[in-house]
């Protein structure tokens, strides 16, 4: 380090505590750059503080939640590059590759709407790209619930139907080169995402306003720094018929996952430290989850394992097994000319069968009573509660024929 570096350094250890900082702070004192010549930072100065962002719980704002921590490189569309050598992530034995899933996506009803055509409600720091729009979801969908599975366990047809590929760290990155010159230098920065970002921050009005997603025409890399880290990346395809389709990846450690342009994609559920590259651009859309409401309610959005909806969907088969069994047993014994054989047949039922089925008299009886039953997770989910034109979550089998180049974003 330089004299100069080491004076600089020294004032900025002076300039007072983090308190005294603004909520988005860029002072360099909050951000680590020795890794980036100071040649390449004081050129790109600007476009570095752009990304630093210190997102906090706009009521109680004591520690960070989402927190820009250090620039690890600059790094360049249409080119190929180390993300070990850039992230300084040291070599582990990679990590046994699980054995492939059939993937799951949700596909939703859901409109669009970009800045321009409406603006959403929330804090000041919400997006690094400026003013937010909406993703309008029908108000009767309560939860938006987005399988979860491992990247690397997914078939990589189905990685690129997303417009994403996973790489291992010992693998030059590829990255896609770019129409505008201007997006054509990324910023490669990490941040820490706490556990408790999402209902914290995200969720608040005043803060994240709720869950984004976004789209812009410039590759993106996402790199977990630690063992530790969790979380999913959330892609999404449009449908481009009123619907769009959601996914999440977890990103294993040692491995980096690399998004095309215009590829529909939101990390909140990130925890813990990810190396993340990317440049501020009036290019980008950004939406927020909302309900569509006269009040554009914050639509609940989470991710769950499709290990996790399986067993779920199980138990709610069998609920629905039951009480088809239960209604069929009602069928026959209301019926006045019931034969001796369906008589002999309701002699050897069980009898707790036959008190449970003593007590529905109608099939919509037996369906309300296996609402009351569910468990408070299954009577919640989105995929029961919304009709199927709507919402549903599905089995995914690994597509022919990818699209080239991927996925597509929202309509601009």
């Amino acid at each position: 380090m330089s004299t100069r570096e080491e004076e600089v350094r020294k004032l900025v250890e002076k300039m007072g505590t983090p308190e005294s900082h603004s909520a988005i702070c860029k002072c360099p004192m909050c951000m680590k750059g020795e890794k980036i010549p100071l040649a390449e930072r004081n050129k790109h100065m600007e476009g570095l503080k752009s990304t630093m962002v210190d997102r906090r719980n706009p009521d109680n704002p004591t520690r960070p939640l989402m927190k820009a921590t250090e620039a690890h490189a600059i790094i360049h569309a249409g080119t190929a590059v180390n993300m070990r050598e850039q992230t300084g992530i040291p070599y582990t034995p990679p990590p046994k590759k699980p054995d492939e899933i059939t993937p799951r996506e949700l596909t939703v009803q859901a409109t669009w709407k970009n800045r321009h055509q409406e603006k959403a409600v929330s804090g000041r720091d919400a997006s690094v790209f400026g003013a937010l729009g909406v993703l309008l979801i029908p108000k009767d969908i309560g939860v938006v619930d987005i399988p979860k599975m491992d990247a690397s366990a997914v078939p990589e047809r189905f990685l690129k139907k997303y417009g994403a590929q996973l790489v291992s760290l010992d693998t030059p990155v590829e990255l896609e080169d770019v129409e505008d010159d201007s997006l054509r230098d990324l910023f490669l920065v990490q941040y820490d995402f706490d556990p408790d970002y999402i209902e914290d921050y995200v969720m608040k009005t005043m803060g994240g306003g709720g869950l984004f997603v976004e789209t812009h025409p410039f590759p993106h890399v996402f790199t977990p720094l630690s063992k530790d880290c969790a979380g999913a990346l959330i892609l999404g395809v449009d449908n481009h018929n009123g619907t769009i389709s959601f996914a999440a990846f977890k990103i294993p450690f040692g491995y980096t996952m690399k998004v095309n342009s215009n590829v529909i994609h939101g990390d909140s559920f990130f925890t813990g430290p990810y190396a993340i590259a990317l440049t501020e651009t009036e290019l980008a859309d950004s939406v927020l989850f909302r309900q569509e409401t006269g009040r554009r309610d914050i639509q609940r959005v989470r991710q769950t394992p499709i290990e996790e909806m399986l067993h779920l969907a199980i138990l709610a088969e069998y609920r629905l097994a039951k009480a088809v069994n239960h209604a069929i047993l009602i069928n026959i014994m209301n019926h006045s000319k019931a034969s001796e054989e369906s008589r002999n047949f309701l002699r050897g039922v069980p009898s707790d069968v036959l008190d449970a089925v003593s007590e529905r008299t109608s099939w919509v009886e037996s369906i309300e009573v296996l609402d009351d039953d569910m468990p408070e997770k299954i009577e919640h989910h989105a995929f029961f509660k919304a009709p199927k034109s709507r919402l549903a979550i599905t089995d995914t089998p690994t597509p022919r024929t990818p699209t080239p180049g991927g996925s597509t974003g929202g309509d601009e």
